[in-house]
């Protein structure tokens, strides 16, 4: 299974340097970051096809895009 986020921001590479550190690559969840001068795009796969999985790495990314935009904003 896979899931694809597309978060348009001013500084997408900001966003990059942010959050690509916290998302790890396990045996159950894969993820890949780009970001281009508009957006930030978050793939993962979940390789056991749980949406489960799909599920809680949305969440986890969301998560760390809000922590993201209230440090940015100090």
């Amino acid at each position: 299974m896979r899931a694809e986020l597309d978060i348009e921001a001013e500084r997408p590479d900001i966003l990059y340097r942010c959050v690509s550190p916290s998302l790890v690559t396990d045996e159950n969840v894969s993820y890949s970051l780009e970001f281009d001068d508009e957006a930030l795009n978050v793939v993962f796969r979940a390789e056991s096809g749980s949406i489960g999985h799909l599920r809680g790495s949305s969440d986890t990314v969301f998560r760390l895009l809000s922590l993201s935009k209230k440090l940015l904003e100090r």
